[in-house]
């Protein structure tokens, strides 16, 4: 039996090549500007919320990647440049409406940006655990942003 469309689009790696060329290019440029760039991280997490159980048991870990955002922005933690730029591309495809399934397409419009995530995570996934233990040791780092 065949997969859906659907399900067969979000497994190709193309799609996710392309659109994380497209979003770096955005996310340099936010970077250098980051009160902008906290104001985004926010509206992520917001919208990440609303919608969670697109993103089903790796939400924790794309809440750690808002507060390792903010937390460099803020210039209290160092992640590598090419994480950094990485994590912000996942706000920015996040807060896109247009990208692979549009965000309006309600059940399943925020199944790319999970999909999108999840490939991601690969890339970044050493470095948010570093920056939780981070979290942990460092009396600071608490409360970087709201819970959701």
């Amino acid at each position: 039996m065949a997969q859906p469309v659907t399900v067969t689009r979000l497994s190709d790696p193309l799609w996710k090549r392309l659109f994380l060329s497209r979003m770096t290019k955005r996310a340099t440029k936010l970077v250098a500007n980051p009160a902008r760039l906290l104001g985004q991280v926010n509206r992520a997490r917001r919208l990440a919320g609303a919608h969670r159980a697109a993103f089903g048991g790796e939400y924790g870990h794309l809440r750690a990647l808002f507060r390792m955002v903010a937390a460099a922005a803020r210039g209290r933690y160092r992640p590598a440049t090419s994480t950094l730029l990485s994590a912000v591309a996942v706000i920015l495809y996040i807060l896109s409406p247009i990208d692979l399934i549009p965000d309006f397409i309600l059940g399943i419009g925020f199944l790319d940006d999970a999909a999108f995530f999840m490939w991601m995570l690969k890339k970044v996934g050493k470095e948010l655990d570093r920056f939780v233990e981070w979290e942990r040791t460092t009396p600071t780092a608490a409360h970087l942003l709201p819970a959701v």
